[in-house]
Parts: structure tokens; sequence; C-alpha cells
């Protein structure tokens, strides 16, 4: 079974088949250096863990799984695929959620709070 052409590109950008060298440390360095630099700047680091952990643990349980899922090929059924589609939006939306809420609550909590 084939994979889609997007999965397919992200999956190939995964293993490092597309970047050289050079352009693969920037990209690390980019990813690490980013959000070190906000965080240094910030007071309240709680802020910075609040929403990572918010964002990364809908990743984690939601997204990367489905997504793994479906490049290995192992869907065996049109439900599997749709179902797993639907995991990686539901995903996407309760770390949209989950995000949001940790910034409000940082920088807004009266609208949180009745």
């Amino acid at each position: 079974m084939s994979q889609s052409p997007i999965l397919e590109r992200y999956v190939s950008i995964w293993k490092g088949n597309n970047l050289s060298k050079g352009n693969q440390r920037l990209l690390t360095t980019a990813l690490v250096m980013i959000p070190t630099l906000g965080a240094l700047r910030m007071e309240n680091a709680g802020v910075v863990v609040s929403f990572c952990g918010a964002v990364m643990g809908s990743a984690i349980v939601y997204i990367f799984p489905a997504l793994l899922f479906l490049a290995s090929g192992g869907c065996k059924s049109r439900w599997e695929r749709w179902f797993n589609r639907f995991l990686i939006v539901f995903g996407a939306a309760i770390a949209l959620v989950g995000g949001s809420v940790s910034l409000l609550d940082a920088y807004a909590p009266h609208l949180l709070r009745q």
C-alpha cells in the first residue's frame, strides 16, 4: 500500500534524506536556540514548561502514534486510516486548546476565572 505524497515527504525529511549535513546542523541549532532565547527573556519559566507540556503531551499521546501507524502501512481497512487521521486532527485540536489555555493562564488569567 502506498503512502500519501505529503506523508512520504515528511518521513523522508525526518530520516534526513533531503538535508545536507550543514542544513541539519542549522535546523538543529535553530530548534534548540529559538525556544532557549525565548525562555531567557521570560521571568517565569513555568509558562514555557506548561505550553510545551500541553502541546507535546498531545503530540505524544495522539499525533505521533497515529502518524507512525499510517507511515508503517499497517492499515488493513479504510476505517483504520480514517480513525488515525481523526486522531491526528483531534490531537492537533487538543494541542491548540491546551497551549492556548496555558498561555491564557499565564498572561490573562481573568479570562479563565469566573
